[in-house]
C-alpha cells in the first residue's frame, strides 16, 4: 500500500496547490481500508451459499468462505468450517480434501497437534478416496514420530 495517495484535480494540478506549494496527502484510515471489503466478501459468499440448492456449489461456497477466513487470519474459524464440511461430506473426495485441509491448518497454523491427529485419523478411517487415506496415514506417521 502506498504511503500516501495524492489527490489531483481534473486540470492535473494537486488539490490545495493554490493554498500551499505542497500537494495534499490523504491517508486512508484503518477502518475504511480494511473492514468494508472484508465484510462485503463474507456477505457475498454467505449469500451465494444460501441462494444455491446444488450441493456442489454450496460446498464450494463454504470452502471459499474458509479460505477467505484463513486469508484474514482467522485460522481457528476456518479450521472449524472445514472440519464441518468434512463431517457433512465425508463420502466425497471434496469432503476428504476439506478434512485434510482442516487438519493441516490445525497442525501448522493453530499448532494443535491433538486436533490435527484426530482429523487425520478420521480422514484415514472414513474417506472414500484412497489418496486421502494415504495422505492421512503419512501425516499420522509424521506427527507420531515427531518430538513433542
Amino acid at each position: 500500500m502506498p504511503m500516501a495517495i495524492l489527490r489531483r484535480s481534473r486540470a492535473g494540478s494537486p488539490r490545495g496547490a493554490s493554498y500551499s506549494n505542497q500537494p495534499r496527502c490523504v491517508f486512508p484510515t484503518a477502518a475504511s481500508a480494511r473492514y468494508p471489503s472484508r465484510r462485503r466478501s463474507r456477505v457475498h459468499i454467505a449469500q451465494a451459499s444460501l441462494s444455491q440448492r446444488d450441493p456442489t456449489i454450496q460446498f464450494r461456497a463454504r470452502n471459499a468462505r474458509a479460505e477467505l477466513l484463513l486469508a484474514l487470519g482467522r485460522s481457528r474459524v476456518a479450521c472449524d468450517v472445514l472440519a464441518d464440511l468434512w463431517k457433512h461430506d465425508a463420502d466425497t473426495e471434496l469432503g476428504a480434501e476439506a478434512g485434510l485441509r482442516a487438519a493441516d491448518i490445525a497442525e501448522q497454523n493453530l499448532k494443535d497437534r491433538e486436533r490435527a491427529l484426530a482429523l487425520y485419523r478420521d480422514v484415514m478411517a472414513r474417506a472414500v478416496a484412497p489418496a486421502a487415506q494415504v495422505r492421512g496415514r503419512a501425516a499420522i506417521e509424521r506427527l507420531t514420530k515427531a518430538p513433542t
